[in-house]
C-alpha cells in the first residue's frame, strides 16, 4: 500500500471466496509486515506503524435446505415396510446431519411399527441430495381402524445453525389388512317341514 505526498487514506481490495459452506462467521487478519521509508515520498520524516492489525469478519450467508420429499406415506401391514424420502435442495458440499424424530399417533411404536432410535440420525455424505429411511411395520392380527398413522419430523442436528427444513413433518399412514370372519355352524342344517321357526348358528371368528 502506497502513499504520495499529501495523502491520508488508501484502500486495500481483498478478494472472497463463496465457499457455499455452511460454517459460521469466519474471520482473518490483515498485518502490516512492515513499513518502508521512501526517501523521495517522505524524505524528511521516519515512517511508523500505530496499529498494525486489523481484523475483517465474514459473515456467513449460506444454508442448506432440506424437506421430506412428500407430507404423506403409507403401506399395508401385508407389505411391511414403508420408504420416507427426505431431498436436500442440491447436492450438499458439506456432511450434513439431521436428526429424525418419531410421534406415535393412533399407531404405536414397538406395536404397530419399529420404533427408531430417539436421536436417529439421518447422514448426507458430501455431493449426496436424496437419503430415504425404511420403517418396519408391524401385522398385529387385530381387527381394528381400517388405517393408523404416525409421525415423522426432522431437525437440524450438524450443523445445528444454517439449515432450513421444509416440510419439516411427514404422516405414515398403515392400511389394516386384518379382517372379521363369520361362518354358520354348523353349515349344513335339517329341519321338520312343519317346523315354525328354524335356528341358525352363526360363528364370529
Amino acid at each position: 500500500v502506497s502513499f504520495v505526498p499529501g495523502q491520508t487514506t488508501a484502500q486495500l481490495n481483498v478478494s472472497l471466496t463463496d465457499d457455499r459452506l455452511v460454517e459460521g462467521n469466519e474471520t482473518f487478519a490483515l498485518h502490516f509486515a512492515a513499513a518502508l521509508n521512501n526517501p523521495s515520498l517522505t524524505p524528511d520524516h521516519d515512517v511508523f506503524i500505530l496499529l498494525n492489525t486489523t481484523t475483517v469478519t465474514i459473515l456467513d450467508d449460506d444454508v442448506l435446505e432440506f424437506g421430506f420429499v412428500s407430507t404423506s406415506y403409507s403401506s399395508d401391514e401385508a407389505v411391511a415396510i414403508v420408504d420416507v424420502y427426505i431431498s436436500a435442495a442440491e447436492p450438499v458440499p458439506q456432511p450434513v446431519q439431521l436428526r429424525l424424530v418419531t410421534v406415535n399417533g393412533t399407531a404405536i411404536g414397538g406395536m404397530d411399527f419399529l420404533q427408531l432410535d430417539t436421536d436417529f440420525i439421518v447422514t448426507f455424505a458430501i455431493g449426496q441430495q436424496n437419503r430415504s429411511v425404511t420403517y418396519d411395520i408391524f401385522d398385529d392380527f387385530i381387527v381394528e381402524e381400517p388405517t393408523e398413522v404416525f409421525y415423522a419430523l426432522l431437525e437440524p442436528f450438524m450443523p445445528a445453525d444454517g439449515v432450513i427444513i421444509s416440510p419439516n413433518n411427514a404422516t405414515i399412514t398403515i392400511i389394516d389388512i386384518n379382517a372379521v370372519e363369520f361362518y354358520f355352524d354348523p353349515h349344513l342344517f335339517e329341519v321338520p317341514e312343519d317346523n315354525v321357526t328354524v335356528l341358525v348358528r352363526v360363528v364370529k371368528k
